[in-house]
């Protein structure tokens, strides 16, 4: 290890975790958008023009959230198993984010004055054939979350939802983030092949990652 690195400490990894959540909620609401100009929309009395199936949408997506944190909490799991606790807490944050992400949907569409639809999720394994595997689901996962955000924020422009086409903005951004780092974990994963040394050095460098 060089001089004056970060090491992963998993209590202070844990400690990280637990604050996430607490430190977006402290945050408060993000500012409203400005008010559309005459004939860009009409608004409910809540302010924000919201279309049915744009509502849809978006329940569609606190569910999709959700399930993205349990798949991630899954993943964690098999790699706690596995003794790569580095990793398991990388992922351990993810679920995190991700669940803070869902309760960002969840308000936003009740605080528009609709009724949340929770739809169904898909069960969560937490058993892999490697790391490897485990690198091509997360990759693959991030690439279709990307996929949906920009469906909502493509519909929310069509309707002439100024409001949503300007919060949904926040996560158009992060997903590009998200895909990236999936990205590089998986050429990562890839150059560590199945050498067990690299696969220990892989795990010291995530846990820190998960510390920032």
């Amino acid at each position: 290890m060089k001089p004056g690195m970060a090491v992963f400490n998993k209590e202070r990894c844990i400690n990280i975790l637990e604050g996430l959540c607490k430190k977006s909620e402290e945050s408060g609401p993000a500012e409203e958008a400005d008010e559309p100009v005459s004939g860009e929309a009409e608004t409910q009395e809540t302010g924000r023009p919201f279309s049915e199936k744009l509502a849809s949408m978006m329940s569609e997506q606190y569910t999709g959230e959700a399930h993205s944190a349990e798949l991630y909490y899954g993943i964690a799991a098999y790699l706690a198993d596995a003794h790569l606790s580095g990793l398991a807490c990388f992922f351990r944050k993810q679920a995190q984010e991700e669940r803070c992400h869902a309760m960002q949907f969840f308000d936003y569409i009740a605080e528009a004055g609709q009724l949340i639809k929770m739809g169904p999720m898909e069960g969560v394994k937490t058993s892999y054939e490697n790391v490897q595997d485990v690198a091509r689901m997360f990759l693959d996962h991030e690439k279709k979350v990307t996929s949906k955000i920009f469906a909502i924020a493509e519909e929310a422009r069509n309707s002439g939802d100024l409001y949503t086409a300007a919060w949904i903005e926040r996560f158009l951004e992060e997903q590009l983030e998200e895909v990236r780092s999936a990205e590089d974990f998986s050429k990562h994963v890839e150059l560590v092949g199945n050498d067990g040394a690299g696969l220990l050095v892989l795990d010291e460098k995530y846990g820190r990652l998960a510390q920032e």
